[in-house]
């Protein structure tokens, strides 16, 4: 499970996004909501990479996501089809 996105860059409309101590972690169940063009779905775009394990190059070419997860272990842009593909 995720707990948080530590970081976002150059991903969509997230530019340089680091995640803040005010933002409270990821539980089991959580609701993602906002105004249109706020970035909900580049976050789901996010962990559908980490599902996938492939970072579409062309859509992405230059993004950095870093994901923490509740086992302690770092899922970022280069590690991601390592990680959770074994």
């Amino acid at each position: 499970m995720f707990t948080k996105v530590s970081k976002l860059k150059k991903f969509g409309i997230f530019r340089n996004f680091t995640w803040d101590g005010t933002t409270p972690e990821f539980l089991r169940f959580n609701l993602i909501y906002g105004w249109n063009q706020s970035g909900k779905t580049t976050i789901s775009k996010v962990f559908v990479i980490c599902e996938k394990g492939i970072v579409d190059s062309k859509s992405y070419p230059e993004c950095e996501f870093e994901i923490l997860s509740n086992d302690g272990s770092t899922i970022n842009n280069s590690n991601c089809q390592n990680i959770l593909h074994k």
